[in-house]
């Protein structure tokens, strides 16, 4: 054992209102200061001080997205590691998403050079359609000492990359914050009548096309107007899961807003603003009766709630996630099925009694497979 606190340096999108990256920090830091209290977390963080758990406090320090800042931490820390995402992947692959994994395979290489460890937690790998992306990334994650990935399609890109002997099938770790109501959130919130939404401006990000995301918010504004004239008894809420940032403009602030517009009746619509506690955002969703979700954690959290789940999956990890809570395939809606119009039918079915719209891979089970990351974590300072 040594006189000082194992440093442990955290790398992600953390304090860049994003809630899936707020949920997945705060989630794993309540289960890894609980397993381990003789670790010190330093985080990488951007514009904002992420919301970090009370039992936590004490033992996270924040480094800002500097050079000489991120160099200090990496000096002082004794390992690093990316804490969920899909960092490693060259879907749409543009200028930042190169960028981000140029990032990564640099902090990566000089924590080993630095002897440090490094561990991936619940993330992401894949998909790779290019050599050189995935060239990269394959010397990447081999140089890591443990890769917990979240899902079996990660896992086949692990084999792929030939690091299949050192990594692990866990979990999203957002499913470690212990944040579930008593009982069954989903089936007291069906007497409420709510209909939760969450979409994201998919072409913007990866296409630089915003006119098309135009359409896409007309296609389910009139799906969705369609279905709340024939069932006045419910209401909307649309979620914001990426608020503005100054650090990027792919929020969903402006979509959601722009959907906003186009559902009628405004009174029985409303929208969910981005909060930097997630446990808030968390506790939202669990109060709708059925969710139509675009962004990854707001079909990780209906799931996690035990709420009737329809997704639209704009990236592969949506579609991958789906697959690996064991989502009726009926429950997907591609973005081809949408803007040609089909979603209305999705949503009468997802809203219909005896609909069989849940995932059917038990929580409990997302549970201890996320707690991979935390059974890594428990004796690290020991060795």
């Amino acid at each position: 054992m040594t006189d000082r606190r194992w440093r442990l340096f955290l790398y992600g999108y953390y304090g860049r209102r994003n809630s899936g990256d707020d949920a997945m920090l705060y989630a794993f830091l309540n289960a890894a200061v609980s397993a381990n209290r003789d670790i010190e977390f330093r985080i990488l963080r951007g514009e904002d001080a992420p919301e970090v758990p009370g039992n936590a406090t004490g033992s996270t320090r924040f480094v800002s997205s500097t050079i000489p800042a991120v160099l200090r931490s990496l000096l002082g820390a004794d390992g690093f590691a990316i804490v969920g995402g899909t960092h490693l992947t060259d879907y749409g692959l543009n200028r930042r998403t190169a960028g981000m994994i140029g990032r990564i395979a640099l902090l990566v290489g000089l924590s080993r050079l630095l002897g440090k460890k490094v561990y991936f937690f619940g993330t992401g790998l894949g998909p790779f359609r290019r050599m050189i992306p995935k060239a990269v990334a394959r010397l990447t994650c081999m140089q890591a000492d443990a890769i917990i990935v979240r899902d079996h399609a990660s896992y086949e890109v692990a084999k792929s990359l030939g690091v299949a002997e050192k990594t692990r099938i866990g979990f999203d770790v957002a499913a470690l914050a212990g944040w579930r109501p008593e009982g069954s959130a989903g089936t007291r919130a069906r007497a409420r009548r709510t209909l939760g939404i969450s979409i994201t401006p998919v072409f913007t990000m990866y296409h630089d096309d915003e006119a098309s995301d135009q359409v896409l918010a007309n296609r389910v504004g009139e799906a969705v107007n369609t279905w709340m004239r024939t069932h006045p008894e419910w209401r909307v809420e649309l979620f914001v899961f990426h608020g503005r940032s100054n650090l990027t403009d792919d929020d969903d602030a402006h979509i959601t807003e722009q959907l906003r517009q186009i559902l009628a009746p405004r009174e029985r619509v409303s929208i969910v603003d981005y909060n930097s506690n997630p446990t808030v955002i968390f506790r939202s969703v669990s109060q709708c009766a059925a969710f139509v979700a675009m962004k990854y954690h707001a079909c990780l959290f209906a799931y996690l709630n035990d709420i009737p789940l329809l997704i639209i999956p704009y990236h592969p990890k949506c579609a991958d996630l789906a697959k690996e809570i064991r989502l009726p395939e009926a429950a997907l809606v591609p973005l081809e099925a949408v803007f040609g119009g089909e979603l209305g039918r999705h949503i009468e079915s997802l809203t219909s009694a005896g609909a069989d719209m849940k995932a059917a891979l038990p929580v409990q089970v997302s549970e201890a497979r996320a707690r991979a990351a935390i059974e890594v974590l428990a004796e690290v300072n020991d060795e």
